[in-house]
């Protein structure tokens, strides 16, 4: 079940398959996206539910800065290497690849391609004594990078998150 962001309750925090961990989707940007919430001892929901309520709230409306922290990270370049492959180009047109689903992708990649592919496709809250980690993982549809996942750090300074983009994972 997805749940709204605004309507998260502690009691929708379902036990996760390893000890004192959570997990759950949400809707952001328009798509369902896993949350997870691990630690090494028992969670303390209640508490931590402002503070995953506000970091998933500032992700679903920054997706501009999400989308610029993996263009300066060079992402859109990567994905066009990745795109370009003798054995993925479509012979007939010019410039177009075939993705490993099939996709066609037109090279070069715009901006705007860019960044409505990015899809958040998991966010995973790491807990010792309050929140200590949370990474983000951004899939792209097309998939540009045939099963990996742009990976980022969500990092929490002064009342304020930041969107660091860390390259690819998986």
């Amino acid at each position: 079940m997805v749940i709204e962001i605004e309507k998260l309750t502690e009691k929708d925090f379902l036990q996760g398959n390893k000890p004192f961990s959570s997990l759950f989707h949400v809707s952001i940007w328009n798509s369902q996206t896993r949350i997870k919430i691990l630690s090494k001892q028992e969670i303390d929901n209640v508490s931590i539910l402002p503070i995953i309520k506000a970091v998933l709230l500032w992700v679903n409306n920054n997706r501009e800065s999400c989308s610029e922290a993996a263009i300066e990270e060079g992402m859109i370049l990567l994905a066009e290497e990745w795109m370009k492959d003798e054995d993925s180009k479509v012979i007939d047109e010019k410039d177009c690849y075939l993705t490993i689903d099939k996709e066609k992708v037109f090279l070069p990649i715009t901006q705007t391609d860019f960044c409505n592919s990015l899809r958040v496709q998991s966010i995973v809250f790491s807990i010792e004594e309050g929140i200590t980690d949370i990474d983000m993982y951004i899939n792209c549809v097309p998939d540009y990078y045939a099963g990996h996942v742009i990976w980022y750090n969500l990092i929490m300074k002064n009342d304020k998150i930041e969107c660091e983009c860390n390259g690819l994972e998986g």
